[in-house]
Parts: C-alpha cells; sequence; structure tokens
C-alpha cells in the first residue's frame, strides 16, 4: 500500500505541476530564450486527454503504460502510445540527479554555457514543487514541448510575422551545403525534393531543384556574371561575342559571332547582310569547309537529306536541295534537285559523275528524258555561225568543230574529225565578202591537202536577172591542183546563164558563167607560205558576193 501510495503521491504531484506550467510556462521560456537570444513569435495552446495505468515490477520498480490523445489548432489530431519507468528515490535526490546531467548532456549542443544561468534560476526557486516546475520544464524544452511556434527568430526577439525562420546578423551569413558538380548531378539521381538549394562550386552559383534539374539563381544586375563575353552594342543594334572561351581574350578578326536586331546573324563577320552569313576569311586551300549540314541517323536507303528554299512550303513555292542515300561509298548515292509537292527530282547528279535531266537513274554522264515522247528532250538557241566565234575566253573557233549524231538508243556521239586528230591541221569555217581582190581563205604550205565547201547562199553570181546559187565541194593539193568533187547552180529568174568550170588539175579554178562576172580560186606562193585565195573577176562596181565556206580541213 505504501508502494502504491508514494506512486499516487508522485503521479498527482506531477499533475499540479503540469497545471502550474500552464500559467508559467511563457513566462519561464521567454526567460531562457532572452538568454539565448531566441525569439518566437506568439504561443498556441492545446488540448490534451491522458489516461494510464501502474504495474508494480519491484520495490524500487514500476511501469506505467499511457496513451495522450493530442488536439493541435490547425493541425490533425494524434494519439500517442507510451511507457514509463518509475524508481523510487528521494525526490529531492531524484530532481538535482537528473536535472543536473540533462543541463550538462545539452551544454555542448545547445545551451553554449547557460547550464551554469539555468541551475541559478532553480535554486533560486522556495519549493520543491517551484522545483519540480523547472525541471519538468526543462524536460518538456527538450524533449516534449508543447506549444507550436508560429514564428522563429534566430538573432532577433522580434520575428517577421509571415516568416517560419527569421534569422538576423550584422556580421554573418547563412551557409548552405557546398557540393561539386559531380555531387549535385548524384543528388540530382537521388530524387530530390523540389525547392532543394546547395551551393555548386564548380558552377560558382547557388542551385535551386525545379524539379526535373538543379538551375542555378541568376540576379539582374546588368552585368553578365558568366565568362561567355556576350557583350550588348546598342550603338551597332547587336550582341556579339567578344572573347574566346577562356573569357578574357579578345576574339580575332575573322572569328566573330554577331545577332543583329533585325535578325541578322553573322559567323566569322560582325557585318551579315543576311539572315545568315558565315565568312571564312582564313581558310585556305584545294577545299575549305564552310559548314555541314549532315544527319548520320537518316543512313537507310532511300531515305532524304533536305534543304528546303522558297517562299513557303507548298507546292512549286519551294524547292529542294536533296541528298538521297542509297548505300555506303556507293556510287549511286545522288544529289537531287527538286520542288515542294513534286514528288520526283527534276535534275539528279550521282556521285559517280552522271547527270540526269528527267531522271533519277542517268546511264551517260549527260542523260536527258523529256516528260513526254512528243517533248522536246534538248534545244540550243542563239548559235553562232561567224568564222571566229569566241564567247568571254572560250574560243569555239573551226578545228574544234565535229558533227554531232545521234544513234537508236538516244546517245549522242560527235563525229571523226581529223582537224582534231592531227597536229597543224586546222579548219577555215565562216562567211566570207568576195569582192574583185582576191582574199586569203586558208593558208597552205608543201604537202598540204585541203577540203572545203561552198554556197553562194542568194542569187548574187552572174549577171542581173540571171544571178546564180552556187554549191561546190573543192578539193586542193599542191601536185593534183585544185578538184570538183560536186557542184550544183541555179538561176534566180525565167532565164539561163550556163556555167563552165575551167583549170581542174592547175593552180587556179575558174566557175565561168556564161553571163556576168566568174568566181575564181587560185593558189599562190606555194612552198613559201602560201594560200589559197578567192575572187570575183567583175566590173569594180559590182555588189561583193557572199560565199558561205563550211566541213572546212586542212592537213598542214
Amino acid at each position: 500500500m505504501g508502494e502504491v501510495y508514494k506512486i499516487a503521491v508522485l503521479h498527482a504531484f506531477a499533475l499540479g505541476i503540469m497545471a502550474g506550467l500552464a500559467q508559467q510556462l511563457p513566462k519561464i521560456s521567454q526567460s531562457i530564450f532572452d538568454g539565448l537570444h531566441i525569439g518566437f513569435g506568439y504561443w498556441e495552446f492545446h488540448f490534451y486527454l491522458t489516461a494510464g495505468g501502474f504495474v508494480p515490477r519491484s520495490d524500487n520498480l514500476t511501469f506505467k503504460p499511457a496513451f495522450l490523445i493530442r488536439e493541435e489548432n490547425g493541425a490533425p489530431a494524434n494519439i500517442n502510445l507510451n511507457t514509463l519507468r518509475l524508481f523510487y528515490e528521494g525526490l529531492p535526490g531524484l530532481i538535482e540527479k537528473y536535472t543536473l546531467k540533462t543541463l550538462e548532456k545539452y551544454d555542448d549542443c545547445f545551451f553554449r554555457g547557460k547550464a551554469k544561468w539555468i541551475e541559478k534560476n532553480i535554486q533560486d526557486m522556495n519549493s520543491i514543487g517551484m522545483r519540480l516546475e523547472s525541471v519538468v520544464l526543462g524536460l518538456f524544452f527538450f524533449l516534449a514541448v508543447t506549444e507550436t511556434l508560429a514564428q522563429t527568430g534566430i538573432g532577433t526577439q522580434s520575428p517577421d510575422e509571415n516568416a517560419v525562420l527569421d534569422v538576423s546578423s550584422t556580421t554573418k551569413g547563412v551557409l548552405i551545403p557546398r557540393l561539386t558538380e559531380v555531387q549535385v548531378t548524384a543528388l540530382e539521381d537521388n530524387s530530390p525534393v523540389e525547392g532543394m538549394l546547395v551551393y555548386n562550386t564548380d558552377q560558382g552559383c547557388v542551385q535551386i531543384y525545379t524539379g526535373s534539374a538543379f538551375e542555378c539563381l541568376t540576379v539582374d544586375t546588368g552585368v553578365d556574371p558568366t565568362k561567355d563575353a556576350w557583350v550588348d552594342d546598342p550603338a551597332n543594334n547587336m550582341v556579339k561575342l567578344g572573347t574566346l572561351s577562356d573569357g578574357t581574350t579578345i576574339r580575332p578578326a575573322g572569328r566573330g559571332f554577331v545577332a543583329y536586331d533585325d535578325g541578322n546573324v553573322g559567323i566569322g563577320t560582325e557585318f551579315p547582310f543576311s539572315k545568315l552569313s558565315v565568312v571564312d576569311a582564313t581558310g585556305e586551300g584545294a577545299y575549305v569547309p564552310i559548314a555541314d549540314f549532315l544527319a548520320p541517323a537518316n543512313a537507310i536507303a532511300g531515305n532524304n537529306t533536305n534543304l528546303k528554299l522558297g517562299v513557303a512550303s507548298s507546292d512549286r513555292n519551294s524547292a529542294d536541295i536533296r541528298f538521297n542515300y542509297q548505300g555506303s561509298n556507293s556510287d549511286l548515292n545522288r544529289l537531287d534537285f527538286g520542288f515542294d509537292g513534286i514528288g520526283d527530282p527534276r535534275m539528279s547528279i550521282r556521285a559517280g559523275g552522271n547527270v540526269g535531266i528527267g531522271t533519277t537513274a542517268p546511264t551517260a554522264r549527260l542523260n536527258v528524258k523529256p516528260a513526254s515522247a512528243s517533248a522536246s528532250g534538248l534545244r540550243l538557241e542563239n548559235i553562232s555561225n561567224s568564222k571566229n566565234k569566241q564567247d568571254a575566253n572560250i574560243a569555239y573557233t573551226s578545228p574544234n568543230n565535229s558533227p554531232m549524231y545521234i544513234d537508236g538508243n538516244g546517245y549522242v556521239y560527235k563525229k571523226f574529225n581529223p582537224v582534231l586528230e592531227h597536229s597543224g591541221a586546222t579548219s577555215f569555217d565562216g562567211t566570207y565578202n568576195i569582192t574583185n581582190t582576191p582574199q586569203d581563205i586558208v593558208s597552205v604550205n608543201n604537202g598540204s591537202i585541203v577540203r572545203f565547201q561552198m554556197y553562194s547562199g542568194g542569187f548574187e553570181l552572174g549577171s542581173n536577172g540571171t544571178g546564180l546559187n552556187l554549191y561546190a565541194e573543192i578539193t586542193y593539193g599542191y601536185n593534183s591542183g585544185f578538184r570538183v568533187v560536186t557542184y550544183g547552180y541555179e538561176v534566180g529568174g525565167t532565164g539561163s546563164n550556163p556555167l563552165v568550170i575551167t583549170g581542174e588539175g592547175t593552180q587556179t579554178l575558174t566557175f565561168n558563167f556564161d553571163s556576168g562576172g566568174d568566181l575564181v580560186l587560185s593558189a599562190t606562193g606555194i612552198g613559201s607560205g602560201g594560200s589559197i585565195r578567192m575572187n570575183y573577176a567583175a566590173a569594180p562596181n559590182f555588189t561583193p558576193v557572199v560565199m558561205n565556206v563550211f566541213q572546212s580541213f586542212r592537213s598542214r
């Protein structure tokens, strides 16, 4: 009965202490926190219902199982279950023993030397009840403070009412965890909470976890904190990259990167005159790479990699430059030129060198396929027929002329031309104005063989009213003289004007018309830089005769 009495007295005395704490706790705790420079905003009280029983185990040991139902304002209600072990010792000794040990235990980690100050406050109390009140206060403070603090201040006794934690100092700062880039990456893989803060020592910035990655917190101070050296240049309406990657070396001329306010971008130049200007002012050599547009993942036979040009992505309003992949290192890989909305390209160039117009499978260096059998496949306009054909620096002189032929399969080839096959050979095709004065049409040497065709093209030979249109094919050799292979003529009027050819086998050949002037061919100076000449034997005031010479050839 004595044991039960001791326990009942202790339990009732504890309830009395708790009732006293309800009145004294704000006052006593505020005194302690003032000494620690820790402030709280306001107190919120809560309601408890507790019950339990005693289970004696020995003269000096009793277990007390109990439960506690707690209701907190603004938080869910909860139930606590616990068991206490009660030791029977003198109350004064018990209080002194465990109070001082508790204070000494927390001296280093929390009170920072305040244990003696609290001990003095305990000694100043006038009764065991007050000493128990202080002890229970300490136990409540360290183990189960029943008050919820809405604001906490460190370095201030008046924390802001809108802050959960208010830290104030004029000489110190708050230090958050410092991690390397590798450590931050490892933390990202460990499912961090959104809003977590770290300091990245490699990037030199405070980072916040946004839910997918840690990102640096930046402040617009008007100064770029990174070392990429992007420079705002409002005077020239552009932003430019001012340094190399080290952030200090000035970017050399010809290696600039600028973006103008109008959208023009320059690489290698600070003066882009289009949406993208790429200039390599330092590259030299047979092949200087300027830009690469590659799609390695598209290396599937038949796939195209496109570059589009035009005004809109609609039928015939844009053109495509397409690379058609057929296989690694294949001669069948193609560069196609097509138009949007048209499946087949208009022109194709195979890696093997064949070019197709209207076909993607050219079998010759140039393979032209008309759209239909009735459509023309090739047309040449404004072809010159003058004696000295020349365009810019490309000379189309007669020795380079060869007739072109098309076989039954559509293949085009040239006819054999002795002028192109023999050194010293030449041609003298052209239009000549023949007058009374002999005119050189080709130079000849000993051993030269000459062949040509001539055609007057009009009824100018002979006399008025009986003018002739003449065609003839002529050969000449120093030993054989002039020979007429064939000829033909026609009178332009209703009359007749017989033609007699004289001088075959000699150095002078005459087309002798019965009426009017005669056409004369002569070879002079043979062996000493001679020539074949042509003149028209007529009255001095006779209109010059136009003579066309073609299919001409001189062997040496």
